[in-house]
């Protein structure tokens, strides 16, 4: 486990990409994608980073779809090393 000293001394920071209907067609483990993907934000921003080390973007999408996600990776990198 990673001491918070230890993540605010690495300065690292994450964004999570998810589709607000991923795995909603889904009876597997991916029906929780965006659910699992916020609860992770949440705890990595508590426990490890900072909230403003940590960014949920959740896209309106009705399905899995790169197409859709890949429009979002300028703004994601733009976040991530614009800071």
């Amino acid at each position: 486990m990673v001491s918070a000293t230890g993540a605010a001394a690495f300065q690292s920071a994450t964004i999570q990409n998810v589709g607000h209907a991923e795995g909603s067609e889904r009876t597997n483990g991916q029906q929780w994608m965006v659910p699992n993907n916020r609860t992770l934000c949440a705890y990595l921003s508590q426990y490890y980073m900072t909230p403003e080390t940590v960014k949920l973007d959740i896209y309106e999408s009705d399905v899995h779809s790169f197409e859709k996600g890949v429009r979002y990776v300028p703004d994601a990198l733009a976040w991530l090393f614009g800071k």
